[in-house]
């Protein structure tokens, strides 16, 4: 027969489960999404900021080779390229590589699409930009499945650029419009890839204009 100290240690133990229990169910760990292979945290905390993640996407050439996932992470949900700008805070932009490639390679495709996708003036003043981008990139030999590169866009309009979650350089990107020309890039209309602009703002794939150049 169980002695009234053993039932009181019993219950304090039964307490503690159910506390706990309740303390799970009210605070649930967040959730990761997996996209090609890739697990996405649902939130992260960037400089004391929690950013949630608006959507997260595959980026395949030739709709056969998958090259990379990317999620992009904000302080709120946005349905629209300008949903996107508009709101204030941290942002971040985060690529996982699903193949090797070249860093001159990924330098060359990144910096061109940034390109492509600015007006003549936006252009002009991204030059410097775009030439010390693809330098960083091209110093990385190679980039290997797994390895990683971030952009991260802070409140004073500064981006910098992670590889592998450290630092790609001590100072920081401050052209004004790099990420007005990167999130249109593959947020604009139309986009690189109507199917990855889809998923990363979570509207129906139908709805996006694909692709014309």
């Amino acid at each position: 027969m169980a002695t009234s100290k053993q039932l009181t240690v019993r219950g304090f133990a039964a307490l503690v489960c159910l506390w706990a229990a309740m303390a799970a169910h009210g605070n649930p760990t967040p959730a990761r999404i997996e996209v090609g292979g890739v697990a996405f945290e649902s939130e992260i905390v960037v400089r004391g900021t929690k950013l949630q993640l608006n959507g997260a996407a595959v980026r395949s050439r030739a709709a056969v080779f998958k090259v990379w996932a990317g999620g992009l992470y904000l302080p709120r949900k946005a349905s629209t390229l300008n949903e996107v700008l508009t709101q204030p805070g941290v942002k971040r932009w985060h690529v996982v590589l699903l193949r090797e490639v070249e860093g001159n390679e990924m330098g060359k495709q990144f910096t061109g699409a940034i390109g492509k996708n600015a007006s003549r003036s936006e252009f002009v003043a991204l030059i410097p930009t775009i030439a010390r981008m693809g330098e960083i990139f091209s110093q990385k030999k190679r980039l290997s499945t797994g390895e990683s590169f971030t952009l991260e866009w802070l409140p004073n309009e500064e981006i910098n650029l992670y590889f592998n979650n450290k630092l790609a350089t001590a100072e920081p990107f401050t052209d004004k419009v790099l990420f007005t020309v990167l999130m249109r890039m593959y947020l604009g209309d139309p986009p690189l890839d109507a199917s990855l602009k889809a998923k990363l703002l979570g509207i129906p794939e139908a709805a996006v204009s694909p692709y014309n150049n």
